[in-house]
């Protein structure tokens, strides 16, 4: 009988061990994997509430993600856009609203930087021959390095950029700064008329 309180508390030490042990290992395995990636939001123009004035620029116009993050650009103003990353080497192209390389969406949904991708035309209603224009696009960056952007329709005056970092990098800004930058941007660009 006496070897039963003996026995209790070896199991009692043993399970306390493992208990301990146990959150120890999977903390060790939950930080050293890599972070899951990330879904980055920028606004596509803007405009006054009555729509007199727009603001024609990606807001904000520069993002820092990791590679494996997504970027989504949500159209912002009735004023049709476009997200357009060019092939390397590619001049900036004329707007022609009839050619569907231009005004309908290209590529694929993962950007390595090497080819062209196109949202097509972004608005948030009907305007002139553009009937259904898109609300949103989405692009996944597999591959670091700094991409120019642009809306094929406003050109140059319209840019932005996203700058790719290797995967697990620390972000310089969360979306709220972002969603400040963006209104801040948008302010200044409504403001000047």
């Amino acid at each position: 009988m006496a070897s039963q309180p003996l026995l209790r508390r070896l199991v009692l030490a043993v399970v306390s061990v493992v208990a301990l042990t146990v959150p120890v290992v999977l903390g060790s395995s939950a930080s050293a994997g890599a972070a899951a990636p990330m879904t980055w939001n920028v606004r596509v123009g803007g405009e006054t509430p009555d729509m007199a004035v727009s603001a024609m620029g990606f807001l904000p116009s520069n993002v820092w993600v990791d590679a494996g993050d997504t970027v989504s650009w949500t159209s912002n103003s009735a004023e049709p856009h476009t997200v357009t990353f060019l092939a390397p080497g590619t001049a900036l192209p004329d707007f022609n609203p009839f050619d569907p390389s231009q005004t309908t969406a290209q590529g694929s949904s993962l950007y390595d930087g090497t080819a062209y991708a196109n949202s097509g035309i972004m608005a948030t209603q009907p305007i002139f021959i553009f009937t259904n224009p898109a609300a949103t696009y989405h692009l996944t960056f597999t591959t670091t390095g700094d991409f120019t952007y642009y809306c094929l329709v406003h050109v140059a005056m319209m840019t932005g950029t996203v700058h790719v970092r290797p995967a697990g990098t620390a972000y310089p800004y969360t979306q709220q700064d972002y969603n400040r930058m963006g209104n801040q941007q948008a302010q200044a660009a409504l403001a000047t008329g």
